[in-house]
């Protein structure tokens, strides 16, 4: 049988506070998603000389990225491109864990713990290197596995409530 979680977590559980409401917590994590998007497109309208193309703009985001890999836009881009593979990830999960009546507080401190992740994740990703690189990829994966924590806990508390 496997363990009650992906990586041990309630040592520290009980030191996270618990700042966000679960609901709160799936806004601003939405809210961490879009903003590194927002802060492209200013980059992105004084980075080109026509602008902001709102006619193409997959075709000039392209065009960006390929013409520096590694510019203020490019690594803007590709954090708001993880924070939208990971979100939905986050969102499903939250949205077991009120699905199976996990204490309120409990999600608040899961939610916080997300936010903070995600958003050191963020910082990294923007000002990465060899140096950091090992760093993101490990708040890449526990915040990965904080979602499937919650999910198994979902899970159980669920299947408990149905052997009642």
């Amino acid at each position: 049988m496997a363990s009650a979680y992906v990586i041990p977590q309630e040592a520290l559980m009980d030191k996270i506070p618990s700042f966000f409401d679960p609901i709160l917590a799936m806004v601003h994590s939405t809210t961490l998603v879009y903003l590194p998007m927002f802060l492209r497109v200013f980059v992105q309208r004084g980075g080109t000389i026509k602008g902001y193309d709102n006619v193409n703009p997959r075709v000039q985001i392209a065009r960006l990225v390929d013409a520096a890999p590694n510019s203020a836009f490019s690594r803007l881009h590709a954090t708001h491109q993880n924070g939208l593979e990971i979100n939905s990830l986050f969102l499903a999960a939250m949205g077991c864990g009120l699905f199976s009546g996990i204490n309120r507080t409990r999600l608040s401190k899961y939610g916080t713990l997300f936010l903070a992740l995600r958003s050191l994740y963020s910082v990294i990703y923007f000002y990465q290197g060899k140096a950091l690189s090992a760093l993101r990829s490990i708040l890449f994966l526990w915040s990965m596995a904080l979602c499937a924590n919650l999910m198994k806990e979902s899970a159980r508390k669920t299947k408990g409530s149905d052997d009642n």
